[in-house]
């Protein structure tokens, strides 16, 4: 868009006056009999110099009334003039020129090449604009209306993961924009693709800052996103050894004591392996067969550790079939959710008068599973619907938990060992990024 030139002021009916003194062709004070601006506006301007059939126009930066002077003259300004010598008396006025005419001419033609450029520029951002609105309306209703089925981050913020710092690595990218509380363009439902072990895990947004500022008062929860697989572990893991859904003296809460904790962790730990009070347990090692073992090294660098409220069922030497406490616990990298964050409510986990509340209290829904049936997940690399464990001990007994039955009805696991048939229980990938 090229700058407008400059237009000068004129006279009415342009009246002369004439030089006072003679005028060289050099000289750039020009001494005229009346410089009021009855005769020249003041500065700058141009006036026209006319003796004889001559003509010479001239700019000057100011004037000095006083002194009946025009100062910082520039000879020969337009009009194809040369400098010339002016003999004393020649009038000199501010006169109309072809100048004056080009520059207005031009001025107008440059106005309205920009208002069409203008024009066209409005007419496209209205356009993309008008595209944008439609794109995220129908986002919204999607989302309004429970069958927004989500994107691939890595697609649509491609060119953003692409640049530096990120150089392509979608974790670094995700969690950057995590600490900086920015989740524009980023919704429930979207997802990042994870390769593990051969298979494509699509890591759903289950949360955005779903447990917002929840937390112990010294350890208040920051921004944050959680991840839940919309696919499940090919191999179906028992959640525990044996039938056995209490905790150990070594750690009350029953899932971080559990066999399916160590596996999807990758641990060497001590396991329950039996049904009674105080079970003996087995040593397993799931270093380098367990799941997080073989979770890429830049996802695992972005991971943090979830703390959330758990319920505590253990008494050294009794077997109990409910939740007797509850402790603030912070799981490992990997984890299961439980069934208030799945289905919204408790419906198989303890419900014992008068504090029913030790294994859902300290529990949210996800959005991802609210009103909907994407907790019906499939086994990986296949279309199979199948089980999933949840970190919740059923209620009332000490050798069941909660699970998701491969239709999404909320059930409850008939044996924790299964490992078999149409009722193998598998596990999502889960994790948190803060």
């Amino acid at each position: 868009m090229r700058q407008l030139q400059k237009m000068y002021r004129g006279i009415p009916y342009s009246p002369p006056t004439g030089l006072s003194v003679q005028l060289g062709s050099t000289v750039t004070t020009i001494h005229v009999e009346d410089a009021s601006d009855a005769i020249f506006p003041p500065g700058e301007n141009i006036a026209v110099l006319q003796h004889g059939g001559n003509r010479e126009t001239i700019r000057y930066e100011s004037k000095n009334i006083a002194n009946n002077t025009l100062i910082n003259v520039t000879r020969a300004f337009a009009d194809g003039d040369v400098p010339l010598n002016w003999p004393q008396n020649t009038p000199i006025a501010r006169n109309f020129t072809s100048h004056d005419l080009d520059v207005v001419q031009d001025n107008i033609e440059q106005l309205h090449a920009d208002t069409e450029s203008k024009i066209h520029d409005l007419d496209t951002d209205l356009q993309e604009s008008s595209a944008a609105l439609s794109d995220a309306t129908n986002t919204a209703l999607q989302v309004l209306s429970r069958i927004y089925r989500g994107v691939d981050l890595t697609i649509k913020f491609q060119e953003e993961i692409s640049d530096a710092p990120f150089n392509g690595d979608p974790w670094a990218w995700i969690q950057n924009r995590i600490r900086s509380n920015n989740f524009t363009g980023i919704l429930p439902g979207d997802f990042i693709p994870l390769e593990v072990a051969g298979n494509t895990y699509n890591m759903e947004v289950a949360g955005i800052n779903t447990y917002e500022r929840y937390g112990r008062a010294a350890s208040i929860l920051p921004p944050q996103i959680d991840f839940i697989s919309r696919e499940l572990w090919p191999d179906p893991i028992p959640w525990n050894l044996a039938n056995y859904n209490n905790g150990l003296d070594s750690m009350t809460t029953p899932f971080l004591a559990s066999n399916a904790n160590a596996f999807i962790n990758s641990l060497q730990t001590s396991v329950p392996n039996g049904t009674g009070a105080s079970p003996p347990t087995t040593t397993v090692d799931y270093r380098s067969g367990g799941i997080l073992s073989q979770i890429p090294i830049e996802v695992r660098n972005v991971i943090t550790p979830k703390e959330t409220l758990m319920g505590r069922r253990h008494s050294t030497g009794i077997l109990l079939p409910d939740d007797n406490q509850w402790n603030w616990r912070v799981m490992d990298e990997l984890w299961l959710p439980s069934e208030v964050e799945v289905y919204g409510c408790r419906q198989w986990g303890s419900n014992v008068v008068p504090e029913p509340g030790f294994g859902s209290g300290g529990y949210v829904q996800y959005p991802i599973f609210a009103q909907n049936m994407k907790r019906v997940k499939v086994i990986a690399g296949t279309d199979t619907r199948s089980y999933w464990w949840l970190v919740t001990p059923r209620g009332g007994s000490s050798t069941s938990v909660a699970v998701v039955s491969l239709n999404g009805v909320a059930a409850m696991s008939l044996s924790l060992t299964n490992t078999a048939g149409a009722t193998a229980t598998r596990v999502p990938i889960c994790f948190r990024v803060a």
